[in-house]
């Protein structure tokens, strides 16, 4: 699995990755992780890049998750599937509102009850921003990435949202197993097709 989760803060990208990853040794990336220097100035450009292209090569199956279209801009050559997660803003605010404390980002839960509206405030403009964290920015990624993809417009609670179909002599789609990542479906549709059968086999998104 390469797979990148793109979307707005809150969109539910952690929970998905967590999801996905589940007990199977695949390393996970927060762009926030490599996005910021201490303090609220990012880092140049060139250090987060480095670091990236040094993560992607030191792992054979990673998730990387984030809203940095220029970092995700970079690693979509690398990567096996898309996955655009756009439930909307009231969803996103939601979710950002019930968010436990997270002390890999902020030292005291207090520090980041203090930081929760002007999140707010930055959440509730993604589809009017055209900053690198805007929604304008992530669907011009999503439309021009040419691989598997899947948008979630709604909280992302399929994590295996790859189907294999197979097409019987009469040409109807029957739904054969769910895959958590598309490499993965791709092998078994290879497999299946190189035993001979006169079947035709494809892979799709959910609906």
């Amino acid at each position: 699995m390469k797979a990148i989760l793109l979307g707005n803060a809150g969109a539910g990208k952690s929970t998905l990755a967590r999801q996905l990853i589940g007990e199977r040794p695949i390393a996970r990336l927060s762009l926030d992780e490599i996005a910021w220097d201490e303090g609220p100035e990012r880092k140049p450009l060139s250090e987060s890049l480095a670091l990236l292209h040094e993560f992607i090569e030191q792992h054979e199956h990673w998730v990387i998750e984030g809203c940095y279209s220029d970092l995700i801009e970079a690693a979509l050559p690398h990567c096996s599937e898309l996955r655009f997660l756009n439930p909307g803003t009231d969803t996103c605010i939601a979710h950002c509102r019930s968010r436990p404390w997270e002390p890999e980002k902020f030292a005291s839960p207090e520090q980041q009850q203090a930081m929760l509206e002007y999140l707010i405030d930055w959440v509730g403009s993604y589809a009017s921003r055209d900053d690198e964290y805007g929604l304008q920015r992530h669907r011009q990624l999503f439309e021009r990435f040419t691989g598997p993809k899947v948008e979630y417009l709604s909280p992302a609670s399929n994590p295996a949202p790859w189907q294999l179909y197979r097409i019987d002599d009469n040409g109807n789609e029957i739904t054969m197993q769910h895959f958590s990542d598309y490499s993965e479906a791709e092998r078994t549709r290879q497999d299946f097709e190189q035993r001979g059968h006169k079947q035709t086999y494809l892979i799709k998104a959910s609906p």
